[in-house]
């Protein structure tokens, strides 16, 4: 019964509204905490009920530092990565594990979301491990370079990691030589820092990029000029140089299991991240993050200049709730700053409609709704520790020598400090903003010069007759107003209200604006709201209703 209520009375888009944050709040969106599945049981640091032995705090640091955390890449990499990639690093963060590995499996993928990884991979704050577990074409040779360490199998394969154009449909295109020259260098300085500052051999990962380099190593021509390198898991691990290292792999490796062991994680607490239904809606709601504000934000605009409340203001809500969801969902932030951004809404609102010349409630209202917008989609993790060797928890006592070598090699004076990193995301959302309020003055622009004049304006500001009336006698009354000269209660910006005689109306000026106190007089009506000009007469008469 009261199902069929609701889709009785309730307009359809608040329906649809409705059904999307039920099905929203339906994804499996599991923490962290909760997707430890099989992992080995670790032992408890708690104290037995009852008991006065105190809790050995060293042991309960090194249990809490044996856990490791493992992202599977099995497939072509594209935005949801990013998504999927924020949410289990922050809940790692969160839980102190102390080390990551990427289960590597994949035939590449997007270069924009493999640049976003290289950023994302930074603010974890222990150890990073790929495990190219068959194989690491293009952007996965690229993302393995950005972590620690990296291990093989002994028949897996990794690199070709050149760039290339996707046309329509999908099919591969040469870049052209001018932009492959340009884009090739960019794409070589990153990768040489990422490989350089993880303890990697950057001339091996620049041939895997550019085809026009030739990699020559004690000798040996592993790529000449013309060929892309890709190496298989003996290669990567064959010894060159004096004294010898692993040209890039660190260990060779059957199977997870001997890794972790290799790793000293054996018997540590394994979580391996579950990728949810909530990681493409939240890359989708990210990526449409400066379109769904530009949405809210002129609603609420449209708001404030029409009078009552009507579709403008729903819209602008309905907007402003999935670019906060977006943000949640996409791991940027919580739910508590669309909190914030209500309260400045209602202190605003409270500043023109309640008390106006109230200089305060306006400007605290403001200054929440930007924080809360910026906040919103912040790439900022507050659990990231600054990223230094010592920062890091140390291998565990078990993890073999050449383990270490490779996790001691990393050159962590490189990577970014805490104000840096804060700096970084800071200045990449005043960037993305920035174009949001631009396209918001534009949109304001447009809208109060070109929306008044046009039929649909009436359509989507309140009315003011009641529904219950028929048509007909609406017709009736609007007629005996037509003509009727009242005052203005407040500025019409063109929307407002005004007196006529004993009766408020909701009324649109034709005039442009018109200051409280004026005398207006009706002209038309567009649907059930009054159109005014600035009257050339005096009020003469009550009107009525």
């Amino acid at each position: 019964m009261m199902t069929g209520i609701f889709f009785r009375t309730v307009p359809w888009w608040l329906q649809c509204f409705a059904l999307s944050l039920g099905l929203l709040l339906l994804v499996d969106h599991r923490p962290l905490a909760a997707q430890s599945g099989d992992s080995a049981e670790k032992p408890s640091t708690s104290r037995p009920a009852g008991s006065s032995q105190p809790v050995d705090t060293e042991t309960a640091k090194q249990e809490k530092e044996l856990s490791v955390v493992i992202i599977p890449v099995k497939d072509g990499i594209t935005g949801r990565y990013e998504v999927f990639f924020r949410r289990v690093i922050r809940e790692a963060n969160e839980e102190g594990v102390s080390l990551l590995v990427i289960d590597m499996k994949t035939p590449g993928g997007s270069l924009q979301t493999t640049m976003e990884l290289f950023d994302i991979l930074e603010t974890f704050n222990g150890r990073t491990v790929t495990f190219v577990n068959d194989e690491a074409y293009s952007a996965g040779a690229l993302i393995a370079a950005a972590t620690q360490a990296i291990y093989m199998t002994p028949d897996s394969v990794m690199g070709a990691a050149t760039a290339i154009m996707v046309g329509p449909g999908g099919a591969p295109m040469e870049l052209p030589e001018s932009v492959d020259a340009k884009f090739s260098s960019a794409l070589r300085a990153k990768i040489r820092s990422k490989a350089a500052i993880n303890g990697h051999r950057p001339d091996v990962f620049e041939a895997m990029i550019d085809r026009k380099l030739k990699l020559e190593v004690d000798g040996e021509v592993l790529c000449d000029e013309g060929e892309i390198l890709t190496l298989t898991g003996e290669e990567a691990f064959t010894s060159y140089g004096d004294p010898p290292k692993p040209l890039v792999a660190a260990g060779l490796v059957e199977d997870m299991d001997q890794l972790l062991e290799e790793l000293g994680y054996a018997d540590a607490r394994r979580i391996e991240a579950v990728e949810t239904g909530s990681e493409t809606l939240g890359y989708w709601l990210d990526f449409a993050s400066p379109v769904i504000l530009l949405i809210a934000l002129a609603g609420l605009y449209l708001e404030f200049k029409s009078p009552g409340f009507g579709v403008p203001g729903l819209i602008g809500i309905v907007a402003a709730s999935l670019y906060f969801i977006g943000g949640n969902v996409a791991g940027f932030s919580t739910m508590a700053w669309l909190i914030v951004f209500v309260v400045g809404v209602i202190l605003i609102f409270g500043e023109v409609l309640v008390f106006p010349g109230t200089f305060v409630l306006g400007v605290t209202g403001a200054v929440l709704m930007a924080v809360s917008i910026l906040m919103a989609f912040l790439d900022y993790d507050p659990n990231r520790a600054p990223q230094t060797t010592e920062s890091q928890p140390a291998l565990p006592e078990s993890a073999s020598e050449s383990a270490r070598k490779a996790m001691e090699s990393t050159d962590s004076g490189s990577r970014m400090t805490t104000s840096e990193y804060l700096m970084n995301a800071l200045n990449k959302r005043f960037r993305e903003l920035g174009v949001v309020f631009v396209g918001l003055i534009a949109s304001m622009i447009v809208l109060a010069k070109v929306l008044p004049h046009t039929p649909y304006y009436a359509r989507i500001v309140s009315q003011t007759a009641s529904g219950m009336d028929s048509v007909q006698e609406e017709k009736q009354r609007h007629s005996t107003m037509i003509g009727q000269v009242g005052t203005a209660i407040n500025e019409l910006r063109p929307g407002g209200k005004a007196r006529f005689g004993n009766t408020v109306l909701d009324v649109i000026s034709d005039d442009g604006i018109i200051e409280p106190g004026t005398p207006v007089e009706i002209i038309s009506y567009s649907t059930s709201t009054a159109r005014v000009i600035q009257a050339t007469r005096p009020e003469a008469g009550t009107g009525t209703t």
